[in-house]
């Protein structure tokens, strides 16, 4: 079979059928329409998606909770896949909640204090800046040269913005509600929606001083314990290679966190022992047919696709 029939293959939701024994954890962030303030091609999948996604893929996998893809049990001869929803967008409760509930589909939720608390990420809230000739030229200076992909991913940008994160409240940029209140987390939560930490305020933890890396898994945590929750489970924000460091995982480790996630597409092979750094397929606005191709390619890393 040539490269370009294999590429083919591999876009055909179907081919799943061939992929057996296999765990998958699917990466969202927000769903939206595009015509919603926060949405962004970065970041956002519509509805429309959503549904597309789920309808195509569910004849060739079992969607599964996100612990049963940790678990030493091996799955059945069906691939196996997760569904994960980073930052605690509101649009989880609003739009995603009832689409997933609607064929029985469970989830998990990673989230962020400061996401919580003040309504406020830097990324999304770089976003929302552009969008609003006012705001793009009050804060020119806090907006990345490039927002193509996640190249606009720029730590000295993200301190600036935190550290001006009265100013910007003050000009309106953060009066619509994006993320969800810590009162809705703690109500997902209670109905059966796995939680998990996302850090303090979405920074580059590979970039931070030994301190700050504390401070943002700790505080994290104890944020989420004030709201009746333990958890083991830890997103990194971004989640690639460069975005995390073994002083980082270290750091994890120390805080008793037994699954760590990135967004490295690979398909999970469970670890022995009480750590995992657990991969995750990321999901925007692609087509079911390109994302079918990220999954299925997982299976074959060795060949250049």
């Amino acid at each position: 079979m040539s490269l370009a029939m294999l590429r083919r293959a591999l876009s055909r939701p179907g081919f799943l059928s061939m992929v057996t024994h296999r765990r998958f954890v699917l990466c969202l962030h927000d769903v939206s329409d595009p015509s919603d303030s926060a949405h962004s091609p970065l970041y956002s999948t519509t509805p429309d998606h959503l549904r597309r996604h789920i309808d195509r893929l569910s004849p060739f996998l079992d969607w599964v909770p996100l612990e049963r893809i940790l678990s030493p049990e091996p799955p059945g001869r069906r691939p196996i896949a997760a569904i994960t929803f980073d930052d605690g967008f509101r649009s989880v409760k609003d739009v995603a909640t009832p689409i997933l509930d609607a064929v029985g589909i469970p989830f998990a939720i990673f989230v962020c204090k400061l996401a919580a608390e003040r309504n406020f990420l830097p990324i999304t809230t770089r976003h929302l800046i552009g969008k609003n000739p006012v705001w793009r030229e009050r804060f020119s200076d806090l907006l990345p040269v490039a927002t193509k992909g996640y190249g606009f991913i720029q730590p000295r940008l993200d301190e600036d913005l935190i550290a001006r994160i009265d100013e910007v409240e003050m000009a309106g940029v953060l009066k619509e509600r994006v993320y969800l209140l810590p009162e809705e987390i703690r109500s997902l939560h209670s109905r059966g929606v796995s939680v998990g930490s996302h850090s303090v305020t979405h920074r580059v933890l590979q970039t931070l001083k030994a301190e700050a890396l504390v401070d943002e898994i700790r505080r994290n945590d104890e944020f989420l314990v004030g709201l009746g929750i333990t958890s083991r489970l830890f997103a990194l924000p971004f989640g690639k290679r460069e975005h995390y460091s073994p002083a980082v995982l270290d750091a994890l480790r120390h805080y008793g966190y037994s699954a760590v996630f990135t967004t490295n597409p690979r398909n999970h092979v469970p670890e022995r022992g009480p750590f995992s750094l657990v991969p995750r397929i990321s999901v925007a606005g692609q087509t079911t047919e390109e994302l079918s191709f990220s999954i299925l390619r997982t299976s074959f890393q060795k060949i250049d696709l």
